[in-house]
């Protein structure tokens, strides 16, 4: 093993760690690149983590809340693919945590024209969606247009979610919505695959 000196000149600096800093550190290589600015080097680290055994193991389960999107999904990626209870529980409960929809209002996104598009999502799976042209959000009028047994509601479907991928299928009389996004952080935002992101909307005391 390589003495600390020589971790020392591989990896002092105020400069980014090269991309060879995991190997020619181990582990103090592995934990420098961590802490670098570029995501890219960040991420190799992750990947190369996992040869420490439980050492880089908890460096890669400590990334699940970075606050980078791009580090937290390639930490999970990561883990999902190891066959361990224990890690397969401890996702489960990340993903409960931090990858979830919310059911207590709706989720809209409004464009240039002033045109409304209004999701609101249940537990049971079912998703419900409106076109409004040209209103103004009136937060308490649309919360009794969006329940399942209200007829004014222009789209039902049934939603589904594999990790924080969310997909469904609504239909109405004219036309097919097919539906594709990505659930943000804490449930606040959905992202649909157009980039238009949907933001979400509390309605305190919602049916």
């Amino acid at each position: 093993m390589s003495n600390p000196e020589e971790y020392d000149a591989v990896l002092g600096g105020d400069n980014p760690a090269p991309a060879s800093a995991g190997v020619l550190g181990g582990i103090v290589g592995v934990k420098r690149r961590l802490l670098s600015k570029v995501v890219e080097h960040r991420i190799l680290a992750l990947s190369e983590a996992l040869n420490y055994g439980e050492q880089g193991l908890v460096l890669v389960i400590q990334a699940l809340n970075d606050d980078c999107q791009e580090i937290y999904l390639a930490a999970y990626n990561l883990l999902k693919d190891i066959n361990d209870l224990e890690i397969k529980a401890l996702l489960d409960k990340y993903l409960r945590q931090y990858y979830f929809l919310r059911f207590n209002g709706f989720y809209y996104s409004q464009n240039k024209s002033s045109d409304l598009y209004l999701f609101r999502f249940y537990q049971d799976g079912t998703v419900l969606a409106a076109y409004l042209s040209a209103y103004r959000l009136d937060i308490e009028k649309s919360a009794t247009w969006f329940h399942k047994e209200n007829n004014q509601v222009t789209y039902r479907g049934v939603y589904q979610i594999d990790y924080n991928c969310l997909t469904f299928t609504i239909n109405s009389e004219r036309n097919t919505i097919e539906f594709l996004a990505k659930i943000r952080m804490y449930g606040y935002k959905i992202a649909h695959s157009t980039n238009t992101e949907y933001s979400f909307t509390e309605i305190p005391d919602i049916k």
